[in-house]
């Protein structure tokens, strides 16, 4: 007898948690359907510049970011069959009064536009040089933007203390490869062109690039051309530099020359600086 108990409180124990699982399977299949759901797709193409050494937005290179159009909303959905069954009722009854008859307001669907997607124009590094770039007429040439950089002594210098003499800005720093291959060929044209050209050296001192790491690697190469410092990333966000070795060669107006990204040998370096001194 008290084996039958037994079997019997097992079976209805097993009908119970059967049940039971039935009825969260139910709920939770419905609580948990999957939703289309909209994602934005992005693609960046860069290819890398070979004389910079690292992927540029100058002449070679081009990153672009293109995102999925978002789908446009649907229309507003149709009017519900109870409020069609309403509107037969409505016309039937005027039908059947002497009342006049009366126009049920149709359902009005409204359509929603699709936001456009307007890629947000950009500008590369050389973009930005050129648009201080000089035209050949004298009238109409722009004058390269002012900047504060630090000498060895840590004395404040501006780049408009040296206008007046023909002008050769380069940003460099010690960990680019491109920049110290062609730091050779700008000390020999400084030592060159003493007293005829300035050149500013603008290291871009950023906290990975230190005054101490710049000023020991032009100690161990033996580099006499003047070095300055951008602690403060003045020079570099006045002029959008993202990616050197950048150099400008600038008039004893102030006005700009020339403006080249990536590194030159001496050869190119020395076809600027004629022009700077016709």
């Amino acid at each position: 007898m008290k084996k039958q108990w037994k079997w019997l409180l097992t079976a209805l124990a097993l009908v119970a948690v059967l049940v039971i699982a039935a009825l969260l399977y139910r709920n939770l299949s419905g609580r948990y359907s999957s939703a289309p759901t909209t994602e934005a797709v992005t693609q960046t193409e860069t290819v890398p510049d070979e004389e910079t050494g690292a992927a540029e937005e100058t002449d070679a290179s081009d990153t672009f970011t293109q995102e999925a159009e978002p789908s446009a909303p649907e229309s507003a959905a149709a009017p519900d069959t109870a409020a069609a069954q309403s509107e037969a009722a409505a016309q039937s009854s005027t039908e059947q009064t002497a009342t006049a008859p009366t126009t049920a307001a149709a359902p009005t669907t409204t359509a929603t536009t699709a936001p456009s997607t307007t890629a947000a124009p950009t500008t590369t590094p050389q973009q930005r040089l050129d648009a201080v770039a000089p035209t050949t007429a004298p009238e109409s040439r722009l004058t390269a933007p002012d900047f504060i950089v630090y000498d060895q002594n840590d004395a404040q210098v501006h780049l408009t203390d040296h206008f007046g003499k023909p002008l050769v800005v380069n940003f460099w720093a010690s960990w680019c490869g491109p920049c110290c291959s062609e730091l050779p060929a700008f000390d020999a044209a400084a030592k060159e062109n003493a007293g005829q050209i300035d050149f500013m050296m603008v290291n871009l001192t950023d906290g990975v690039e230190t005054v101490e790491k710049a000023s020991n690697f032009i100690r161990t190469n033996g580099y006499s051309f003047p070095v300055y410092f951008d602690v403060d990333e003045n020079a570099a966000s006045t002029y959008g530099i993202y990616s050197i070795p950048v150099t400008l060669f600038i008039r004893p107006d102030g006005s700009v020359l020339a403006a080249r990204t990536g590194s030159m040998d001496q050869a190119t370096l020395q076809s600027y600086l004629t022009q700077l001194l016709a």
